[in-house]
């Protein structure tokens, strides 16, 4: 009995470190994620289990069949940090790699454990990574589902998470979680593929769509926070109206455009000061051309007249001039060549 009683406190002290050692493992996420194919990158290993005070050293990174091992020393100074909400960690140079899904292990020397950091994917820069939308149309007034493409991601190995999707200043934010898992094995892989979307019965119109891919860590605990990119549209929805009737609206509510030697003459709808961005596409969100407007304080009727390039603009066919004011309105001028 007496040994027993002896030996209980160590135990308990042993089952208190164990689960203690459980609950502060370390989740990573990785940037950029996805990364580019054939040419060398940095890679940046966040953690909330870092801190400004955070010290990196002998950092290595480590290439063997598709499994990237990340090894570091950390040590924490004694100078402190007052932020308590952004991810820190080392960053590594790598090596060009080919496309694909490579499994990332980190290895803190100084522990001499290795755990799993999670999937880093790479991919071709000829690939198609737009999202884009499975239907272009929908009837009004009635709620709808709407799903979004990407040509390389299948349904096998990939999984979305935190879907949601809201409607703001006419335009359709979607925002998810791509989930990977390589472990999966299936008979066939359907491409493309991409996660759906609940939306409610929404007014006749042209409505651009913003996707937003976060990572897992911007959803659930840990929490972290990461520089918000920023979301430009990659497709357009047309709500309950046909192309004639659209175009027509949109002509008489845009501001008039006069098209003359390759430029785009029109004024601004609003005199309001600061940037403006104006962002040239195509009726399926592809980039054309992009250009900031700078509206002084004391702006004139002169200031608001202002031209753009559309050389790019493919001839006869309808295009977006999407103007975004520094408040964040938007309006949408229709333009053919």
């Amino acid at each position: 009995m007496m040994a027993a009683a002896v030996y209980r406190p160590i135990l308990l002290a042993l089952a208190l470190a164990a689960v203690l050692g459980a609950q502060t493992t370390p989740t990573f996420s990785m940037a950029p994620n996805p990364a580019p194919a054939g040419k060398a990158f940095a890679l940046h290993l966040l953690s909330n289990a870092f801190t400004c005070a955070t010290a990196f050293d002998k950092a290595s990174a480590a290439v063997s069949d598709g499994v990237i091992t990340l090894s570091f020393t950390d040590k924490e100074l004694p100078k402190g940090c007052m932020d308590m909400y952004n991810p820190y960690g080392p960053t590594f140079p790598m090596p060009a790699l080919k496309a694909g899904s490579y499994q990332v292990k980190v290895n803190r020397l100084q522990l001499n454990a290795i755990v799993d950091a999670g999937i880093l994917l790479v991919t071709d820069a000829t690939e198609h990574k737009t999202w884009y939308l499975k239907e272009r149309t929908t009837a009004s007034d009635k709620a709808f589902s709407m799903q979004l493409l990407r040509d390389d991601v299948g349904n096998c190995q990939t999984s979305f998470s935190a879907e949601t999707a809201s409607v703001l200043s006419g335009g359709i934010y979607a925002s998810f979680v791509l989930e990977n898992h390589p472990d999966r094995v299936c008979v066939m892989d359907v491409r493309p593929f991409g996660p759906s979307f609940s939306l409610p019965a929404l007014k006749p119109g042209l409505y651009p769509v913003y996707p937003r891919q976060l990572m897992p860590c911007q959803v659930m605990e840990p929490m972290c926070l990461l520089p918000d990119a920023q979301t430009a549209a990659t497709d357009s929805l047309v709500v309950g109206l046909n192309a004639a009737v659209l175009l027509s609206g949109m002509r008489a509510a845009a501001p008039k455009v006069e098209l003359r030697g390759g430029k785009a003459f029109f004024t601004l709808p609003a005199a309001q000061a600061g940037i403006w961005s104006a962002r040239l596409s195509t009726l399926d969100g592809r980039l054309l051309s992009e250009s900031t407007i700078r509206v002084p304080g004391e702006s004139g009727e002169e200031d608001r007249q202002v031209s753009l390039s559309i050389d790019r603009a493919p001839a006869h066919i309808l295009c977006l001039l999407r103007l975004t004011a520094p408040d964040g309105a938007q309006t949408s001028l229709p333009i053919v060549r």
